[in-house]
């Protein structure tokens, strides 16, 4: 017995070691389950809402945002159903919340959407003739309206036919005759109001079946449509609310800019109303959105194209060849060297001028415009004229503005409104902040402009040898009819002879001019007027050529 009592013991150990060890793994496999991530993280379908957009030349960036209540752990959350028609490579997530959240990574698929269209097109098609059955019964009632009324009036031409003979054999009660007219007009003006209804019931009728026969025709020339769905992975380290955001850039949309200038004469100001022209067809609406207009244009590019080297080189010879082998030579060289376009992903706004529209907007995918204010502002205007007699009877209003709205205006059509009339459009280039520029308001009738030829003749006691000389002698009225003071820039011209046998002498003028150019004999006076008062500028010259040379435009 004492022999075998430390054998048991050293077994008893033995036992006792194999225990512990297996109970120490079991330990560690049990806090590895716990501590470890999830294979499977748990999925969440987005319910999102457009809640912001850039809008640029060529496209837009778009902004939806999704209320998310995350438990802590790993989640994948799903942005379905979103336009085949994003760019891929603009992509981007943020977010912000309650919860402490860590963004992993983004991926994107295209997804054939298969509609259930048969029952679509079932139930129109029942709606179709449901409303075809109603059209046909106004018809129906129509035709029987007309016949009553017919016959009506029929009863009324017999009434008056046997009245005529009564009234020969006997005198007719006038009772009798007071109550057939009165019978006859209650009923007349009863079927007449009748009529109208059914007519514009049936209006109404045909109206609701064709909208429902175009809605048929586009649910039967559908087949399939791409959809794009975005998964962003992301782990909540504590549970909590969450608000995702999925920017991306999408085509079909773009803005040009227009222009409302309202000028004031009395006041010499003008009120220039800056717009911006909004379209999309990107294929879904954007409701309650807000909206920026960007004026950068990420179809240029970030990067400044390189220049290449130019080669000069003698052109090969002329060989002629078959038209297909030809066109196949030309086709070869157009597809050695296709384009390629780099799209810049990131606006930065230190080169471009980004407006944020006031308030709130609803853009349909109707590709109709939309119009934004951007800005309004009243701009100090130095008003003049300015004419050109030979071209127009007309004096052209013109203002002089400062852009001092601290924005650049972009090239664009002006609507230009002169004391509250329309007068018409005009365009501008791109101004920049501060820059001044010219715009034009249309004629004003209140200055008049006149061009009077008084000589036009050839001096034959000037004929001799090979030499012809014409006398030409102008006068230039300017009459302001207004009740202010104007300024006026007065235009006209000298021909300038392109030939060394033309001469032009004896140029006279009754004032001298303010400025003349002349290389293109070009002069211009610049003109004060008294209200009422009238200026008269006489434009004297001789044009001498070989007797034998006919001048063109003389």
């Amino acid at each position: 017995m004492q022999r075998s009592g430390p054998k048991k013991r050293e077994m008893f150990k033995r036992m006792e070691d194999k225990s512990m060890k297996k109970l120490f793994l079991l330990c560690a496999l049990l806090t590895l389950l716990v501590s470890a991530p999830s294979s499977e993280a748990a999925s969440i379908r987005a319910d999102t809402t457009i809640t912001s957009v850039v809008v640029y030349p060529d496209r837009a960036l778009v902004t939806r945002t999704a209320e998310l209540s995350l438990p802590a752990g790993e989640h994948t959350v799903t942005f379905e159903n979103l336009p085949a028609n994003i760019d891929i490579k603009s992509l981007q997530t943020r977010g912000e919340g309650e919860a402490n959240v860590r963004i992993f990574s983004l991926d994107s698929r295209k997804m054939i959407l298969e509609r259930t269209r048969e029952k679509q097109i079932a139930d129109l098609e029942e709606e179709i003739e449901g409303l075809r059955d109603e059209i046909a019964a106004a018809d129906a009632r129509i035709g029987n309206l007309n016949a009553e009324r017919d016959l009506v009036r029929s009863v009324g031409v017999y009434a008056g036919e046997q009245f005529s003979k009564e009234f020969i054999t006997r005198q007719p009660q006038p009772d009798e005759w007071s109550a057939m007219v009165e019978f006859q007009r209650q009923n007349l003006a009863r079927l007449s109001k009748q009529l109208q209804e059914a007519e514009i019931q049936k209006r109404e009728l045909n109206r609701k079946l064709d909208a429902l026969l175009r809605k048929l025709a586009e649910l039967q020339g559908q087949y399939a449509r791409e959809a794009l769905q975005v998964q962003v992975s992301l782990a909540a380290l504590t549970s909590g609310k969450f608000r995702l955001s999925l920017s991306c850039v999408i085509f079909g949309a773009s803005w040009h800019a227009s222009y409302d200038a309202r000028a004031d004469v009395k006041e010499e100001n003008v009120e220039f109303i800056y717009l911006g022209n909004i379209r999309q067809n990107t294929g879904e609406d954007w409701k309650s959105v807000e909206v920026s207009l960007s004026t950068a244009r990420p179809a240029v590019g970030a990067k400044m194209p390189e220049i290449v080297p130019w080669y000069l080189r003698p052109q090969p010879p002329v060989i002629y060849r078959e038209k297909a082998e030809a066109a196949a030579e030309v086709d070869r060289f157009l597809m050695a060297a296709p384009a390629e376009m780099e799209v810049m992903q990131v606006v930065q706004l230190g080169t471009s001028v980004q407006f944020k529209v006031p308030g709130k907007m609803d853009i349909p995918s109707d590709n109709a415009h939309h119009r934004a204010t951007i800005l309004s502002a009243k701009l100090p205007a130095t008003l003049s004229y300015a004419a050109t007699p030979r071209l127009s009877p007309f004096a052209y209003l013109t203002a002089k503005l400062t852009n001092t709205t601290g924005a650049q205006w972009l090239a664009g059509r002006v609507s230009v409104f002169v004391d509250g009339d329309f007068i018409g459009t005009s365009s501008i280039e791109p101004v920049a902040a501060n820059e001044e520029i010219d715009l034009d308001l249309g004629i004003d009738e209140g200055v008049k402009v006149e061009r009077e030829e008084l000589i036009r003749k050839e001096d034959e006691t000037r004929i001799f040898g090979k030499k012809k000389e014409r006398k030409f002698k102008d006068k230039l009225t300017v009459t302001n009819h207004k009740a202010r003071p104007v300024e006026l820039l007065l235009i006209d011209q000298i021909p300038v002879p392109q030939h060394d046998d033309i001469v032009v002498s004896d140029v006279k003028f009754s004032e001298k001019p303010t400025a003349r150019d002349a290389d293109k004999g070009i002069v211009k006076w610049k003109l004060s007027l008294a209200p009422g008062e009238k200026k008269e500028i006489i434009i004297e010259f001789t044009v001498t050529h070989p007797l034998d040379m006919i001048v063109v435009d003389l």
